[in-house]
């Protein structure tokens, strides 16, 4: 069917997504912002403070994910950017040699995720 012919009562979302889609919106909003802000200020803080704030975006976003089952989307939103955040924190401030055995371990998941059907090459 082509979306001219579409009636409008089709392309209506009801109030329930629409509210999801803005909270969606918000968390992935307030995640970026999280990544802008200590981006700006990424020289002023010490190596303990890094940590400290991804972490406690981490906690906060989790915390709050149980708790509210309102806010449990975006919420989940921000804290899958901050597992990211911390991932970059802790490769940043932990340079060395193990970092290549992380990368060797990844290419070795690598090519069966990404395949049509990964579950026999994840069973070997």
């Amino acid at each position: 069917m082509d979306m001219t012919e579409a009636s409008p009562t089709e392309l209506r979302l009801s109030n329930r997504q629409i509210e999801t889609i803005g909270l969606v919106l918000a968390g992935a909003f307030v995640g970026y912002g999280l990544i802008l802000w200590i981006a700006a200020n990424w020289t002023d803080f010490d190596r303990f403070t890094r940590f400290a704030i991804v972490g406690s975006a981490l906690a906060g976003s989790g915390a709050l994910a149980a708790l509210s089952s309102s806010l449990r989307v975006p919420a989940s939103h921000v804290g899958v950017l901050a597992i990211g955040g911390l991932m970059a924190v802790v490769g940043q401030e932990y340079q060395s040699t193990q970092s290549s055995k992380f990368t060797e371990c990844f290419k070795k998941f690598e090519k069966p995720l990404l395949s049509e059907n990964p579950a026999p090459a994840l069973l070997q």
